[in-house]
């Protein structure tokens, strides 16, 4: 039985520095490149995030230029965002391909922000603070930073902490999808440190 209690938000990380297309031309708004689900019990408070790969084939909806439906065809999670204006059809696009991934499970809120929103939102708490779990992350002063070290992020390498994978290894998105939980974790505990 469907528990009415619940509501599904779908957060998306937008792979541009501003949202929006360019020279109006569809295809060019972006990816959705960071999908997470957050399920709230709003009778009980308790929160699930469900991490989504950008990387799952499913069914997305496929737009003309003028934004006219076409057909659904099997693509990249991360493309639905792709066909829509860069913001609210795009959203709206993503929305609906998450939900015939979950079997039609009602998604009742969203929010999309850009890759310039994660420094502002970052520094927005003065900075924060995880521990390594891999040995991938170069920072912006090019200092490699290794598994265990604790390092407290600001600014665009903030971004980078999140955006960064090997495109070349099969499972570097897996390892970007456990990064940005784990960023997730510690952005989260911060934010609701200061509130």
């Amino acid at each position: 039985v469907f528990n009415e209690n619940m509501t599904s938000i779908l957060c998306i990380g937008v792979d541009k520095h501003e949202m929006g297309l360019e020279d109006d031309m569809v295809g060019t708004g972006g990816q959705a490149d960071a999908l997470y689900m957050i399920a709230l019990d709003t009778k009980t408070g308790e929160t699930d995030v469900i991490a989504i790969s950008r990387d799952i084939v499913t069914d997305i909806g496929i737009y003309s230029p003028d934004g006219e439906y076409l057909r659904t065809e099997k693509h990249q999670l991360c493309l639905s965002y792709a066909y829509g204006n860069g913001k609210d059809t795009s959203c709206l696009n993503t929305v609906t391909a998450v939900e015939r991934l979950f079997y039609q499970l009602p998604i009742q809120s969203h929010i999309a922000i850009d890759l310039d929103a994660v420094a502002q939102l970052n520094d927005a708490i003065g900075g924060v603070t995880v521990t390594m779990i891999d040995d991938d992350f170069l920072d912006s002063n090019i200092i490699r930073h290794y598994k265990g070290e604790t390092l407290t992020l600001y600014g665009e390498d903030a971004r980078r902490y999140l955006q960064i994978r090997k495109t070349h290894e099969l499972h570097s998105s897996v390892d970007r999808m456990s990064r940005q939980i784990n960023y997730l974790k510690a952005f989260s505990k911060k934010a609701l440190q200061m509130t």
